[in-house]
């Protein structure tokens, strides 16, 4: 004999079924909050990119999009996180101010010039007095940041705090350099290259753990060399003043700088000028104890997208300011005086010996690299902010839940701008697949050359140093539009 449900059963199925489609439905809607938070912020780069080279072309004049990276003041930094909003990009247009800056000003290297406010200043050396001599603004990592606040084109867009952080800024971290050349691949820490993705170490190869995630931007104070490194040399010369490890995300110490105006050389009985003398000691203060550090920071213009008049979109260096010689501190001849300019040696420049006076050389080895020459363009990665800071990860699965939904903001070099919605599903082209296949070939020096080369995975160049061809070129190209599991635990960031 068959019965029907009675109406408390019904009333108990219908309690159960609704309390199940309210879990389903809550979750579907906390991860669609995730993807539009993202979504919005990326089109809003996107939107803000595009306006950048429209007011460039309008005005014939160089305009940049900025960026700034600052972790939660009290957070490690091996983790990314936008949860005091430290994370925001913004227009720079040309310098507001020509009076106190000579005519053409370097941006990154002797080859370059453009017309927004410079982080590298000229230096010169004379050949009848032997002694280096200053030529041009700022002469200071301050001073720049004085000529950029005055050179802003637009307001800050500020990412969400708590919501979305950039998860990179480039196709690639690299760590501390401190060696010029291409022999130093890979980097001497396990843990680097990084890609856009991060590298999540399931074996502990990185000596860090079974399980943690290197993420790109990440750095650890137990790993010497760790991040964008910039406080100090691991083992300092007679002439670097180091200055200890940061607290959190803050920085550890005070550090003032001399002031310096343009005319201040002294000239030498040959009528040829010798030094420059400071107008004032330590009256420039770079940064204070205890403060919030960036780790990209938009006064030093660390990380920046050029827009040129022509239309042409160019990087715009990776912390230009740091890597420049003329920042540094030591002494300019022998005795007296000495000259406290910057913070070269919190990069990856190298001292030279008693001879050279503590110089420190100027190279092109950077912390980050992009591959524009093989995707034709820049791009820019945001993901969800990090709740916690965790890295510690039981499998590649929960890394990707943790970092995705992911949105990359592509600029190509002719102008275009797209945004691309990260899959986790894998598109291959025809006989085309993920390399490397393991993590570990990124340790083996002699393959990593043959197939990239340093300069090419910094610069995207095809030939070393020496100008010789590197061979095996790659025709599949970056990885740029889906993440796997598999690329998370391989670094794979090619097609093969």
């Amino acid at each position: 004999m068959k019965r029907g449900f009675t109406l408390i059963e019904t009333l108990v199925v219908l309690a159960i079924m609704v309390t199940v489609f309210g879990f389903v439905g809550s979750s579907f809607l906390r991860t669609d909050g995730r993807v539009q938070a993202v979504k919005a912020a990326a089109e809003e780069l996107a939107a803000t990119c595009r306006q950048a080279r429209a007011m460039a072309i309008a005005r014939n004049a160089t305009h940049a999009v900025v960026f700034n990276i600052q972790n939660h003041p009290d957070s490690s930094g091996r983790v990314l996180n936008n949860r005091s909003g430290g994370h925001w990009y913004r227009i720079l247009g040309p310098a507001s101010s020509v009076s106190s800056m000579r005519a053409s000003r370097t941006l990154m290297d002797p080859f370059h010039h453009d017309n927004i406010p410079p982080v590298v200043g000229g230096v010169s050396k004379n050949d009848i007095s032997g002694y280096w001599t200053m030529e041009s603004y700022p002469h200071t990592l301050a001073q720049a940041a004085e000529l950029i606040h005055a050179s802003w084109a637009a307001e800050a867009h500020i990412l969400p705090a708590g919501k979305v952080r950039f998860l990179a800024l480039s196709d690639m971290d690299y760590g501390d350099f401190t060696s010029t050349g291409t022999t130093r691949v890979p980097s001497a820490t396990v843990s680097y290259p990084r890609p856009w993705f991060g590298w999540w170490d399931k074996d502990g190869a990185a000596g860090g753990g079974a399980g943690r995630l290197y993420p790109w931007g990440g750095y650890d104070q137990a790993i010497p060399g760790s991040g964008f490194y910039y406080w100090g040399l691991a083992t300092a010369s007679a002439y670097a003043r180091v200055d200890p490890a940061p607290t959190a995300s803050r920085n550890a110490v005070t550090r003032a700088l001399d002031r310096w105006v343009e005319g201040q050389i002294t000239t030498h009985s040959s009528g040829n000028p010798l030094y420059v003398d400071p107008i004032a000691v330590g009256a420039d203060v770079l940064y204070e104890a205890d403060s919030p550090r960036p780790l990209i920071n938009a006064e030093w213009r660390d990380v920046s997208i050029l827009f040129s008049g022509s239309g042409e979109v160019l990087w715009g260096g990776c912390m230009p300011g740091r890597h420049c010689w003329m920042h540094r501190d030591t002494v300019i001849k022998g005795g007296s005086p000495r000259t406290y300019r910057g913070v070269a040696e919190r990069c990856n420049g190298i001292f030279g010996s008693p001879t050279d006076e503590g110089w420190i050389q100027q190279h092109y080895q950077a912390e980050m690299g992009t591959f524009e020459r093989d995707s034709g363009g820049f791009l820019v990665t945001l993901a969800p902010d990090s709740a916690d800071d965790r890295d510690v990860f039981a499998s590649a699965k929960e890394v990707m839940d943790s970092v995705m939904p992911m949105y990359r903001v592509f600029i190509s070099v002719l102008g275009d701008v797209r945004v691309i919605a990260v899959s986790r599903t894998a598109v291959f082209p025809v006989g085309k697949a993920p390399f490397p296949t393991s993590q570990s070939w990124w340790r083996t020096a002699a393959d990593v050359k043959r197939y990239f080369g340093q300069d090419r995975l910094v610069t995207g160049a095809r030939t070393d140093s020496t100008g010789t061809g590197i061979g095996e070129a790659e025709s599949g190209g970056p990885i740029t539009g889906f993440l796997t599991t598999e690329m998370l635990q391989q670094r794979a960031v090619w097609l093969k």
